[in-house]
């Protein structure tokens, strides 16, 4: 992964290397600057190159590294959530799958290799599950407040932090470490800025515990 002159740049493989028998999947939005290039070879990854946003770019080299066969619907190599999407009615979310998903999701990062493959779509499930069926518990911690933008901006920074200041993190580790620290930033970006900007929106009152002066 590169950034020229302000533009995100991801690539594998020689991109220029085409043969007449390859499979050209491209995908490209002007509007925001996006340029995505895939080239299959006997129904595998052979380079791939992703200029503007890289979303897909982890998935991708995944693929590449592990030599994994590719989807059989090529649309699934740039979009793993929306391959979700076209077979909805065919995706049953349960608790038991979800259990499942779960197991295979921490075999997938315990073996690596072509294992990993198995790894964008059991997370894929295990957070829609998360996200969609569960009550309860699992959807009250909300009322204390919304901390889901925390955790989306910290968690990357703080992973990179962790990994240059202790060498030698597992994985297990770097996620608890990481997850707590940045659960700590969250709470006080949702209750320190997020929601007092957020009664100022017409209609919307400050959430318990926070004051706008």
């Amino acid at each position: 992964k590169l950034k020229v002159m302000g533009v995100e740049l991801a690539s594998m493989g020689r991109i220029s290397d085409v043969k007449p028998t390859d499979e050209v999947v491209q995908f490209s939005e002007p509007a925001r600057n996006v340029y995505w290039k895939a080239i299959v070879r006997d129904g595998k990854l052979s380079a791939a190159c992703l200029l503007g946003d890289l979303g897909p770019a982890d998935d991708l080299m995944r693929m590449f590294q592990a030599d994994m066969p590719v989807p059989s619907r090529r649309l699934e190599l740039f979009f793993t959530a929306g391959s979700l999407q076209l077979y909805k009615d065919r995706v049953p979310l349960h608790g038991a799958w979800a259990l499942i998903a779960a197991v295979l999701l921490a075999a997938s990062l315990a073996m690596k290799g072509a294992a990993l493959g198995f790894y964008p779509l059991m997370l894929g499930y295990v957070v829609l599950w998360l996200a969609l069926v569960p009550g309860g518990l699992l959807r009250g911690y909300r009322r204390m407040g919304d901390y889901s933008y925390g955790l989306y901006l910290w968690q990357f920074p703080i992973q990179q932090c962790l990994v240059l200041a202790v060498p030698g993190l597992t994985p297990a580790t770097l996620i608890g470490w990481s997850f707590v620290s940045t659960m700590v930033l969250a709470v006080a970006s949702w209750h320190g800025v997020e929601s007092p900007a957020l009664a100022y929106k017409p209609g919307r009152r400050p959430a318990k515990g926070t004051s706008v002066s």
